[in-house]
């Protein structure tokens, strides 16, 4: 995604696809990657903030989708898929993106801030967090 803050522009790229398990339940890995061009994937909030979503190349998209569900998932975690994913940021970041969000829950058991040379945003840890943080807060009751 693109946005404009100030002078600066912030791009981020989502490492996974919103919607991408369903195409692929459907269809299969290679024929859900095809069919999901990464438009769309984030239409209302996207678009209300000024952003435009950077997604990964149909092969990278598979990729990344394969490694999550054939591997993540199975609790399988392998130096050459994360080798695969310093790859796909590398070349999305060439393109621009000046972030990645994890946008899976078992991303984060493959990639670091260590992988990325721009900030990662783990999802999982930044929902659980901000959870915390409202459960803790102290409660304003109207009079």
């Amino acid at each position: 995604m693109t946005q404009k803050s100030g002078s600066a522009v912030q791009t981020f790229l989502f490492a996974d696809l919103s919607g991408f398990t369903a195409l692929t339940e459907a269809h299969g890995d290679e024929q859900a990657a095809g069919l999901h061009d990464g438009a769309g994937l984030l239409p209302g909030p996207a678009d209300s903030h000024g952003l435009t979503v950077l997604v990964p190349d149909l092969q990278d998209r598979a990729a990344v989708h394969a490694i999550i569900y054939d591997e993540l998932c199975q609790g399988i975690v392998l130096d050459s898929s994360r080798d695969r994913y310093r790859e796909v940021i590398a070349r999305l970041t060439a393109a621009g993106a000046q972030g990645v969000i994890l946008g899976c829950t078992e991303i984060e058991l493959l990639v670091t801030q260590a992988d990325s040379p721009v900030p990662v945003f783990p999802t999982t840890r930044l929902h659980a967090q901000a959870a915390v943080e409202r459960a803790l807060a102290p409660v304003v009751t109207r009079q």
